[in-house]
């Protein structure tokens, strides 16, 4: 005959927080989203109505799954942009720094065969 052991990790944790501590971790990790997303929009200063005052009711579980899934399209598609953004700003001052080059040596090079058809 086995007899198998099972430890209690969590023997000052009751019932209820050990139930629903993956939904307080998904609910804070939704919270991180909102506040990135919020970070977002305040940088490129746009403006968001005022819904303080509108508190919805407290969502079941599967709007919160649907919320959850909303939340992490948009960060990632507000993460893309803010990269694809930057790197088309350095990109334009690279391509701008480049012609810039170009019209100072254009005229440099210009005088210079001006000056040697003169000598010929």
């Amino acid at each position: 005959m086995t007899f198998w052991v099972l430890l209690q990790l969590n023997a000052d944790v009751n019932v209820f927080q050990r139930k629903y501590t993956s939904e307080i971790r998904r609910c804070e990790e939704m919270a991180r989203k909102v506040a990135v997303i919020r970070r977002e929009l305040t940088k490129d200063e746009v403006t968001t109505p005022d819904l303080s005052d509108n508190i919805p009711r407290t969502p079941n579980s599967r709007e919160i799954i649907d919320l959850e899934a909303a939340l992490e399209k948009t960060e990632n598609e507000i993460m893309e942009l803010s990269e694809n953004s930057h790197a088309l700003l350095q990109n334009f001052m690279e391509l701008t720094e480049l012609k810039n080059v170009l019209e100072n040596t254009q005229g440099f090079f210009s005088d210079k065969s001006a000056a040697q058809n003169l000598e010929a």
